[in-house]
């Protein structure tokens, strides 16, 4: 079931200190990070929003797609254009590069990361259907082992990491789930949409596609269902649980996408879509005590205090 909300659920539009288009976020113990073109990394601080990289982990400016935090917080991988790899520590406030492993440079679409900072696990995946996992030292410097191509080669633009593993869809309707060793495709039988993005939680993994779906899987069932949450492309998700990290029990899930769509599902499992947030298409979503949207527009809303926390060190090009 879902529901139209009547008004905008308090989402405010907010200004960056740049004109780059955003179009992935990711939240962090000092708050979200969201990436860009031309490179760009942008943190929302206490008293609004500062660039922490400015051409991203190379300084070459080649676009950032895809942002993901360690769980506690503390550091942020980003990936992009001509195999950009980098992470950012928002404590040392300083960057690295891992660009292009084992010569690599088509475009990263998007990067998962699971672990803390210091021995986190990395999923990365490209346009050519490749993905690539990591594992990562104390030296913060990732181990990469051998890519590995699950279908037959369609963009795979979002991953997920969980209770679940590895999570993985692609632009032809596929999902694979990392299970005994292997990758292996778990659906969607007869999907016939392409799907944008994956969130994994409360021991369930869900996909959003074209044509307002979002897809449910339940693993005790090996079972999708389709839910119609509205009838734009669905292009973002986001898990958040009870203890507010981005995977495990009860929590809150939302999606956004083309046209303003903004919606969310509550503990009944029921769909909320919000009218009148913006017509702007949005691109991706992250959940905190400021759930922050990001795409044409950027939009923010605080859900619990004040907002305020810690602020990220400057000064990630050093």
């Amino acid at each position: 079931m879902t529901r139209v909300a009547r008004d905008a659920a308090d989402w405010e539009r907010v200004s960056l200190p740049t004109d780059a288009d955003l179009v992935a976020v990711t939240a962090t113990r000092t708050g979200a990070v969201a990436v860009g073109e031309d490179g760009t990394v942008v943190a929302r601080e206490s008293e609004g929003w500062t660039t922490l990289v400015g051409v991203g982990p190379t300084a070459a400016g080649n676009d950032l797609t895809g942002v993901a935090a360690t769980d506690c917080g503390r550091r942020v991988w980003f990936v992009g254009g001509s195999g950009a790899i980098g992470s950012y520590d928002l404590t040392s406030g300083r960057k690295h590069d891992y660009t292009a492993p084992m010569e690599k440079t088509s475009t990263w679409e998007a990067v998962a990361v699971a672990g803390e900072a210091g021995g986190e696990r990395l999923l990365l995946a490209n346009g050519s259907g490749e993905l690539l996992s990591a594992t990562v030292g104390e030296s913060g410097a990732p181990i990469w082992d051998d890519p590995v191509k699950p279908g037959t080669g369609s963009t795979i633009p979002a991953v997920a990491l969980g209770p679940l593993g590895g999570v993985a869809c692609d632009t032809s309707g596929h999902v694979f789930r990392f299970v005994a060793d292997e990758w292996r495709q778990i659906g969607v039988r007869n999907a016939e949409v392409d799907f944008f993005d994956v969130a994994v939680g409360d021991d369930r993994l869900w996909v959003a596609g074209d044509d307002g779906l979002c897809y449910r899987y339940d693993p005790g069932r090996e079972n999708w269902t389709p839910v119609a949450v509205g009838e734009e492309t669905l292009r973002g998700l986001a898990w958040r649980d009870a203890s507010g990290t981005s995977h495990g029990a009860s929590g809150r899930l939302a999606v956004v996408g083309d046209s303003g769509t903004v919606a969310w599902r509550d503990t009944t499992a029921d769909w909320t879509q919000e009218a009148d947030v913006t017509d702007e298409d949005l691109r991706a979503v992250a959940l905190g005590p400021v759930d922050v949207a990001v795409g044409d527009a950027v939009l923010e809303r605080v859900v619990s205090g004040t907002g305020r926390r810690d602020q990220p060190r400057r000064g990630g090009d050093r």
